[in-house]
């Protein structure tokens, strides 16, 4: 068993997991990535300009997650509690905010009453349609976008009940020097083990039989191995860019229908840094920004004073603008920027000093940033978590089942979990 040979699709965090894992019991193990770099949605740049390294993709560790922070004191990874407040903009000043939005614990309540699964849209008409729930509303609306990236349209209530309920003010952390360098650990460690990376190798298609497995990339190369784990986004099982779609034969359509009843959303980040911290002359301990502006949301890098401001626009905002080029985007930003401070564009020009778009629909081979469920992705995600003939394996933060959805460690929770499948130690 130990001989065996298993090709990994996607060196992402559930991928890199299940590397590390796999070859780490003597498996012979071969990572596919599209990506000239292992990371997946862990993207941090050294770009040219900034004083720091910058987040492109995850950046924040979610409270107290076990196998988040378990791995980074394994890579003696330095995480820094960050610590800051809340606060929203209101006529060009920065108010602390005390309570996230009001009425929310009863709507936690009612949601949690409800019997049927819901879509968001449909439970706010159906209980909050009277105009005196309008603001609640406008920012239940909001947060569903901002943070969970859903299409209110679309999210189940459920769901969104599930995760909202179990949010609290839990401390949050920063890795120093970024998520790439848990990344770059869990390669390490894998190649430690024997395993292989091979990067710019995209997928198109993978032809199988039991316990056989014969995987085409776009390059021509061929790779066989007896075991596929596919953990490359579930976007690519979602086939909505035929470029890089990946076909299987023989086919496996309950899977590729299973993979479209999950909710993919995007998110363009807009990272600037300034010459000075101006926003600290109004509140020495300012970590996140809410405001009304096109890109809503923004955060400083609170403890540490380094002058830059990340704003984040989630959700069908996300969609609507990611046709625009880097260069109307930042004009975008810089505009929210002076609505929420009162300062003139011209003057906040001035102030820049390096500044970087990143927009993750456009994003070849993800197209995306993370999943948020829909009524019925529940059956989905069961089946994708069944393995096919003990041959084709699923993994990632779109499988996963818990506490912590749609983070980084739900990616690395649902790797090292298809590992151990695949290892047999479930019996499965």
């Amino acid at each position: 068993m130990a001989t065996q040979k298993i090709i990994i699709i996607g060196a992402g965090a559930a991928g890199l997991i299940a590397a590390k894992e796999l070859s780490a019991s003597g498996y012979n193990v071969i990572v596919l990535e599209a990506a000239q770099r292992a990371g997946g949605r862990m993207l941090t740049y050294e770009a040219e300009g900034f004083s720091m390294p910058i987040e492109a993709g995850a950046e924040f560790i979610h409270g107290n997650l076990p196998l988040t922070l378990a791995l980074a004191k394994l890579g003696n990874i330095r995480v820094v509690k960050i610590g800051g407040a809340m606060y929203r903009a209101e006529k060009g000043r920065l108010v602390k905010s005390e309570e996230m939005i009001e009425g929310w614990d009863e709507l936690i309540e009612k949601m949690g009453e409800e019997t049927n699964d819901l879509t968001l849209a449909t439970f706010l008409n159906l209980y909050y349609s009277d105009p005196q729930y309008g603001e609640l509303r406008a920012r239940v609306k909001s947060f569903a976008e901002g943070f969970d990236l859903a299409d209110i349209e679309k999210v189940s209530i459920k769901a969104l009940y599930e995760e909202w309920s179990h949010e609290e003010m839990e401390e949050q952390y920063r890795i120093q020097g970024g998520y790439q360098k848990l990344a770059q650990y869990l390669q390490r460690e894998a190649e430690r083990n024997g395993c292989a990376f091979v990067f710019s190798s995209a997928v198109a298609h993978v032809e199988w039989k039991q316990q056989q497995v014969s995987v085409s990339v776009r390059d021509g190369k061929t790779y066989t191995a007896d075991k596929l784990l596919f953990a490359a986004p579930i976007s690519i099982l979602q086939c909505f860019d035929t470029a890089a779609s990946v076909t299987f034969k023989p086919a496996i359509d309950d899977y590729l229908q299973a993979a479209k009843q999950i909710g993919f959303g995007t998110v363009i980040k807009s990272i600037i840094e300034f010459k000075d911290a101006f926003w600290y002359k109004q509140a020495d301990d300012v970590e996140f920004i809410l405001s009304n502006e096109a890109i809503p949301v923004w955060w400083t890098q609170h403890p540490d004073k380094t002058p830059l401001l990340t704003g984040w626009m989630g959700g069908k905002h996300a969609f609507t603008f990611s046709e625009q080029t880097d260069e109307e985007l930042h004009q975008l930003a810089m505009q929210s920027l002076s609505g929420i401070f009162h300062i003139p564009v011209e003057e906040l020009v001035k102030k820049v000093k390096a500044w970087k778009i990143y927009n993750w629909r456009n994003k070849e081979y993800v197209h995306g940033a993370y999943t948020y469920a829909y009524p019925g992705s529940d059956a989905a995600i069961d089946l994708l978590r069944t393995p096919i003939d003990h041959t084709l394996y699923f993994a990632g933060e779109a499988l996963y089942k818990g506490e912590f959805p749609a983070t980084v460690e739900a990616a690395l929770v649902s790797g090292k979990e298809v590992a151990e499948k695949m290892m047999n130690r479930e019996g499965v």
